[in-house]
């Protein structure tokens, strides 16, 4: 090979060298591009501000109150007239209730001793001013939540003595783990003796009555309900043939009857609650157009002996 075939050659070997080195060159701009892009996100992540805490439960009746009472009254605003929100069972411990979780299930008490599920057949309800001693019947679910009426049933002796429990399509049948609330109603009525009497008189001594006149009766809203401390802390005891259960009444309210139905926290299905409903009367003997709602929550429980 000559002189300017071995020049040739050279040149073909250099243009061969300088492609392979653009190439690489290249290559390693795109790697460097990617780890740059890389450490950029990571960046970028990390000073990312972090999400918020979401609480597995709303607190919204009370921080961490020492009793039953405590409960309630840290409930009440400045007026009597407070706008229905969810409700909330309070935890119960061996003592008394100690704290408020949206909708959750109380924490069982050490006295609560294993009761199967059974058709109430007697309840009292016990407090300063309140006596109730009522047998319990069965009945079917009524959207206007009210127990027919004794003078329809006039020959039925035992109806002023007599509360009744919804059967169906509303809570539960009463026990130690029942799952929802369990509902009794009964009358109280200003002209004669009904079940719930002393219970409704009783609230009514607690009922602001300048603020149920200020808004012209049935509330300024659909929802309005009226709070009520005067039964707390009572004492219900709900009896089955599978052994008796005593509730501690957490809260109480006074509330239109036709707007009784819009109550969310009436519907919610808390455990191990009883929720007592009568018409509003007072001791003089007047009636009004409301409904008193009680809520007491399962504190122990006994089972009937062998």
């Amino acid at each position: 090979m000559g002189k300017h075939g071995q020049s040739l050659k050279g040149k073909i070997y250099s243009g061969r060298f300088y492609i392979m080195a653009v190439i690489v060159l290249v290559i390693i701009a795109v790697v460097l591009s990617q780890i740059s892009s890389i450490d950029a996100r990571n960046q970028q992540m990390q000073t990312l501000p972090s999400a918020p805490v979401v609480a597995t439960s709303a607190v919204v009746e009370s921080t961490s109150p020492t009793s039953t009472s405590t409960l309630v009254s840290s409930e009440l605003t400045s007026s009597s007239l407070t706008t229905e929100s969810s409700d909330t069972a309070p935890i119960i411990t061996s003592t008394a209730a100690t704290t408020a979780t949206t909708a959750t299930a109380p924490t069982v008490s050490p006295s609560i001793e294993p009761i199967p599920q059974a058709s109430p057949t007697h309840l009292t309800v016990k407090g300063p001013g309140v006596k109730v001693d009522a047998i319990v019947k069965g009945m079917p679910y009524n959207a206007n939540l009210e127990p027919e009426s004794c003078s329809k049933n006039p020959k039925d002796v035992d109806c002023p003595n007599t509360a009744y429990w919804v059967e169906d399509s509303l809570g539960t049948a009463p026990g130690s783990d029942a799952n929802k609330s369990t509902f009794i109603l009964g009358h109280a009525w200003g002209e004669d003796f009904r079940v719930f009497n002393t219970m409704s008189n009783r609230a009514l001594d607690g009922l602001d009555f300048a603020q149920v006149k200020k808004d012209k009766g049935c509330g300024v809203s659909p929802r309005a309900v009226y709070d009520i401390t005067t039964l707390n802390d009572d004492v219900a005891m709900v009896s089955t043939e599978k052994g008796s259960l005593s509730y501690v009444v957490y809260k109480a309210f006074a509330v239109c009857k036709d707007n009784i139905a819009k109550i969310p926290s009436i519907w919610q299905p808390i455990p191990n609650r009883l929720v007592l409903i009568a018409c509003a009367t007072s001791a003089d003997g007047l009636d009004y157009d409301y409904n008193i709602v009680v809520y007491a929550q399962l504190e122990s429980s006994s089972p009937t002996k062998n």
